[in-house]
């Protein structure tokens, strides 16, 4: 075994011998927030997701130093759910968890586009293990179903929430690990966000690249063209109540989504700039995983 892995087991027996208890408080089983109490009556809470492309998360010290990925709640997390389902119905949610959950899903005017913006920034908030802290400053999603772009603000944020549970495909880039952790400071029903079908174009172009692309270098490289601002120029202008522009610069990545998304599900491949500057072709999975309207 190797050390990581012996971490890894160590958390685990901690929270077997501490004895914790993992409370469901939130959205599924497998997609859902915990309540973790031990014996002191210390709680701590984890957002649990067995979703490809998500990571788990723990409000605690040891999860925000450790760089395992676990600490001894979310393992107190596993052994909940070992002991409620059988082993046969752990192995069904995993192998589902494993595969990508847009795949097979049609394309038609149902599928949505999204992406955000933040009032804050990571060194703000304690870090990028407390992304639910950062706050929404503006978000668009485009959808032909919709008629097309609709916007939201943080007073709209269960709305939001709403309108992507019901999409029947959402496509955005860095979503699973960014996006959707941001609307989860809103409510836990943000939590659900990962049983939908979610297309994440830089999850998908990390396992083929191993590491992990801007969307901007995809896009200079597939398309020629370049983002007009950034998440740091979008935090300023939201402290500067230049919101308009919030929006617009929402709209732009959005679009500059949709058009990466639809070159790759024409073409079967995108271009990246790699660290050198040097422009790489790389496979586009959903290319051929998907299925026409």
């Amino acid at each position: 075994m190797t050390p990581m892995h012996d971490q890894r087991a160590l958390r685990r027996r901690r929270a077997q011998e501490e004895n914790l208890t993992a409370q469901l408080i939130g959205g599924a089983p497998f997609a859902g927030r915990y309540r973790v109490t031990g014996k002191s009556g210390r709680v701590h809470e984890v957002k649990f997701r067995q979703a490809r492309g998500a990571v788990c998360r723990c409000d605690c010290q040891d999860f925000e130093t450790n760089g395992l990925g676990t600490c001894k709640h979310i393992e107190a997390v596993r052994l909940a759910l070992e002991a409620r389902f059988s082993p046969a119905e752990l192995s069904e949610h995993a192998g589902k968890a494993s595969r990508p959950s847009w795949e097979g899903r049609r394309v038609d005017d149902a599928v949505t586009f999204f992406d955000l913006e933040t009032q804050r920034l990571f060194q703000e908030v304690g870090g990028r293990h407390h992304l639910d802290r950062l706050g929404l400053a503006a978000a668009v999603t485009y959808c032909e179903g919709d008629g097309g772009f609709r916007h939201y603000f943080e007073d709209d944020a269960a709305a939001l929430i709403d309108r992507l549970l019901g999409a029947s495909l959402v496509v955005g880039f860095n979503v699973l690990r960014f996006d959707y952790e941001v609307l989860a400071g809103y409510s836990k029903d943000a939590d659900l966000l990962y049983t939908v079908p979610t297309l994440d174009l830089m999850f998908e172009l990390e396992q083929v690249l191993d590491w992990r692309p801007s969307l901007d270098s995809v896009a200079r490289a597939t398309l020629g063209t370049t983002k007009t601002a950034s998440g740091l120029q979008a935090v300023e202008w939201y402290r500067e109540g230049r919101i308009e522009e919030i929006v617009e610069y929402c709209e732009e990545d959005v679009s500059l989504t949709r058009a990466l998304f639809q070159h790759g599900l024409r073409e079967g491949r995108l271009s990246v700039l790699d660290r050198e500057g040097a422009v790489i072709e790389v496979p586009a999975p959903w290319g051929h995983g998907l299925l026409a309207a």
